[in-house]
């Protein structure tokens, strides 16, 4: 299984503290199992990678403790993220560019935030990219639950109306690799 930056997590962490408080953050850890707790009781720090396959069970935990187990509790915290991460100077750049080229620019830096799996634009037109990741045969079930909000939230961020994510193949779902189709006015 892959890793992934703990600078995700860290996030998700802050995003929930500010919207449940400690109390959230605490019922969330203590729904978890013990293996999960041992992990996220340790300090983390930003340049840490931690387990892809926890960061997502910690997510979907939270997203049935404290949200309605609908995913839209993970859909707000990607968004968060996307924002937290693409703020102050960044935002201002970003805001300046196309989604074409936000689109491209994330793909180009998977690997700063996931140490498994290749992610590339394979085609762009008008209001439509597509990304496919691939050489991640092991990535977890439901991953785009994650993945697709925090790209929208960048297609908005760089003057894209209305962006809509679609992620119609997956290698969690046995298709060779993952594809995600985003679009927008």
């Amino acid at each position: 299984m892959g890793n992934v930056k703990a600078t995700r997590w860290l996030d998700v962490q802050e995003f929930i503290a500010k919207t449940y408080g400690s109390d959230g953050v605490r019922s969330v850890l203590d729904s978890l199992a013990p293996e999960d707790q041992a992990l996220w009781r340790q300090k983390i720090v930003p340049v840490m990678w931690l387990d892809y396959g926890a960061y997502l069970r910690y997510m979907f935990a939270a997203d049935k403790v404290l949200g309605k187990g609908d995913y839209s509790l993970i859909d707000a915290s990607a968004r968060y993220t996307a924002r937290k991460h693409f703020s102050g100077i960044y935002k201002f750049f970003i805001s300046l560019t196309s989604p074409h080229f936000v689109i491209k620019r994330a793909a180009q830096v998977w690997r700063q935030y996931f140490d498994v799996g290749k992610m590339e634009v394979i085609e762009e037109k008008d209001h439509l990219s597509i990304l496919q990741l691939s050489e991640y045969p092991d990535i977890p079930l439901n991953h785009e639950f994650s993945h697709t909000p925090f790209m929208e939230e960048l297609v908005r961020m760089s003057n894209g109306k209305n962006p809509r994510g679609k992620h119609p193949k997956c290698m969690a779902r046995k298709d060779e690799y993952c594809l995600w189709e985003f679009t927008w006015e």
